[in-house]
């Protein structure tokens, strides 16, 4: 699915590479705003608890925030952003096996989360299997995280 989402995202940049720019400027930021607001929602309706509209607003201004930024630092740059997107696409398309990267990029991705996706379960299952009653020290703690910060810096 990786690999068609590939191909369109190349045909898309070739015909419209001003609006792969753009939508990937505003649709970003806006679909995570509407996802945090959505699972910021969901979490309060599901545990039944409600919250005051201050994390709400919180999470709202750090979205519009960052959109806002976005936008005012990159806004001069979109013209140069399309030439390069629209380059990078004539070439992809003359050269077909250039969409062998992609593949080879998604393989080696899923591989790395698969590796790490055991890895932290048998931390975890090491974890439930102990009877302290605190079985985390902070060595363990800050090993696991810096194993997260390993595994999402290496997607």
């Amino acid at each position: 699915s990786s690999m068609i989402a590939c191909a369109a995202l190349i045909v898309m940049a070739h015909r419209a590479p001003s609006c792969v720019v753009w939508s990937s400027l505003i649709v970003g930021h806006c679909l995570v705003m509407v996802l945090g607001l959505g699972l910021l929602l969901g979490l309060l309706l599901a545990a039944g608890v409600f919250v005051s509209a201050d994390a709400l607003l919180f999470l709202l201004a750090v979205g519009a925030l960052c959109f806002c930024v976005c936008l005012c630092c990159y806004r001069r740059h979109i013209p140069f952003m399309a030439e390069v997107t629209h380059v990078v696409a004539d070439v992809i398309e003359e050269h077909p096996c250039m969409m062998t990267v992609s593949l080879i990029g998604t393989s080696i991705a899923f591989a790395w989360a698969a590796a790490m996706g055991l890895a932290f379960a048998a931390i975890m299952c090491d974890w439930v299997k102990q009877e302290d009653p605190n079985p985390i020290s902070n060595l363990e703690m800050a090993c696991f995280l810096g194993g997260l910060v390993t595994f999402f810096w290496g997607l």
